[in-house]
């Protein structure tokens, strides 16, 4: 889910205006080579306050688009600073980067934990709660796949989901934020999910 704050205990957002308030760096560099760089220079913590990356958040936008959660990761005239790493387009897969990985993006919104994003890699994936079959586009999941295996073989992340809450593994949103039901997955939608980053078909 887009609109999750950063935690009050984290540092106060960078922020670089530019005449409309939106700015997209796309020639910035990607962490994963199979993303465009859409890097945003708002909305997202530097650095990781001594965290390291142990764990993997997924989310879905519930409303809007794939381009509108850039745009609005983008935004720098937001009070309420929220982002993720990556976001993934429906209909064909498409990853965009919005924040570097060696940065924290604001997208756990756990007031009091700051682990969560200290230590995190978030991805939204283009679900409407209006529409939750959408998870089951396959160009999608076959994206969603390739970029969590990639984030995890990197930095030794478990490709399984998480048990108990502090695993170095795979979480929902809601596996630490229980007052959302993001990412509204399924047990059968997670273990497609899960196949996925596992490799499988």
């Amino acid at each position: 889910v887009i609109a999750s704050p950063k935690e009050a205990s984290e540092l106060p957002a960078k922020t670089n205006k530019t005449s409309n308030n939106l700015k997209t760096e796309a020639v910035a560099a990607v962490d994963y080579a199979g993303a465009l760089s859409r890097i945003t220079s708002c909305n997202y913590g530097v650095g990781r306050n001594g965290y390291g990356k142990d764990y993997y958040f997924v989310h879905y936008m519930a409303t809007g688009t794939y381009e509108g959660a850039i745009s609005y990761f983008n935004d720098c005239s937001r009070t309420t600073p929220s982002s993720a790493h990556y976001c993934i387009r429906n209909s064909d897969g498409q990853i965009s980067q919005v924040v570097r990985e060696a940065d924290r993006a604001y997208s756990q919104g756990v007031t009091g934990e700051p682990q969560w994003n200290g230590a995190g890699i978030s991805t939204e994936h283009e679900v409407l709660a209006t529409n939750l079959a959408m998870w089951d586009s396959q160009p999608m999941l076959d994206a969603a796949g390739n970029l969590a295996r990639d984030v995890c073989n990197r930095y030794g992340i478990s490709k399984t989901r998480r048990v108990v809450k502090g695993d170095r593994a795979i979480y929902g949103h809601n596996d630490v934020k229980t007052s959302t039901d993001c990412p509204n997955l399924t047990t059968t939608r997670w273990n497609n999910l899960l196949t996925k980053i596992q490799g499988g078909a």
